[in-house]
């Protein structure tokens, strides 16, 4: 394997981000009869992102191939004049995961957020292993702030 590039993602890349959300929807929580998973509205959705100034994606290339994602939406606090970053998306391939493009894809993420001047930087995990990746994100100077509870409706 080459060195993996972290680069802004283009309109010509909206294909092939939307079969890795379908890959990302595949190994989730969120895979049960519960949700579905909408092509059309991952595709608009990564389209709008694209072209948003409010949000960044970006794509993973490796050996010339697209095989990660990541994408920050900028938001305001709602107590202070003052925005925020959000890590809505990370997701590489399974075959491509190593801890050092994780640690490299969350430093794009703070840089982003350091270019926008946000006051922090929001991460967390839907439920893959939320133990492992807290672990992993205090070995990276994040503190755990909040809990996430989900509720089916």
């Amino acid at each position: 394997m080459g060195q993996a590039i972290i680069r802004e993602s283009t309109a010509d890349d909206i294909k092939t981000l939307v079969v890795l959300c379908k890959e990302y929807f595949n190994q989730s929580p969120y895979n049960t009869p519960h949700y579905t998973y909408d092509e059309v509205h991952t595709h608009d959705y990564i389209r709008r992102c694209v072209i948003n100034p409010h949000s960044k994606f970006f794509s993973v290339v490796l050996d010339n191939k697209i095989v990660g994602l990541m994408c920050i939406v900028l938001g305001q606090i709602n107590f202070q004049l003052a925005i925020r970053a959000y890590l809505e998306y990370i997701y590489v391939l399974p075959e491509y995961r190593t801890n050092d493009l994780f640690k490299e894809m969350i430093e794009v993420a703070e840089q982003t957020a350091n270019d926008y001047q946000c006051i922090d930087l929001l991460i967390g995990d839907v439920g893959f292993n939320v133990d492992a990746f807290t672990k992993k994100m205090k070995t990276m100077g994040f503190d755990t702030k909040a809990v996430i509870c989900r509720k089916a409706l």
